[in-house]
């Protein structure tokens, strides 16, 4: 079975090094509780766990580009969006369907 998690958690190692670098400053308590989440997820489920979110990291650019990062036997695909006020809800809902339909398969689950 193929799980596709749909949340705004990012792995943990990234989590560390955004709160290192000052540039994540909230979402602790969504961080622990999703990847407690998931970490139950891994072990009782038979198959692969596809992560798709926004990551919580607050950046200068204009534009966040899309990333996938594989850990633990749980691959994050992070959305890309431009980061203007009113546009960056509009791609991030965009390209987190695109993200979707492209993850989707014959016998997985979307939560």
């Amino acid at each position: 079975m193929n799980i596709i998690y749909i949340s705004s958690v990012c792995s943990q190692g990234k989590y560390d090094n955004g709160i290192k670098d000052k540039t994540i400053t909230i979402g602790y308590q969504n961080q622990k509780f999703h990847h407690l989440l998931l970490d139950g997820l891994i072990d009782c489920v038979d198959g692969h766990i596809d992560v798709v979110s926004k990551p919580p990291i607050i950046h200068k650019n204009r534009t966040i580009q899309p990333g996938t990062e594989c850990i633990d036997g749980i691959t994050y695909a992070y959305v890309g969006y431009i980061n203007l006020p009113i546009i960056k809800h509009y791609f991030v809902y965009r390209n987190t369907y695109n993200t979707i339909r492209r993850l989707h398969k014959t016998g997985s689950t979307v939560i």
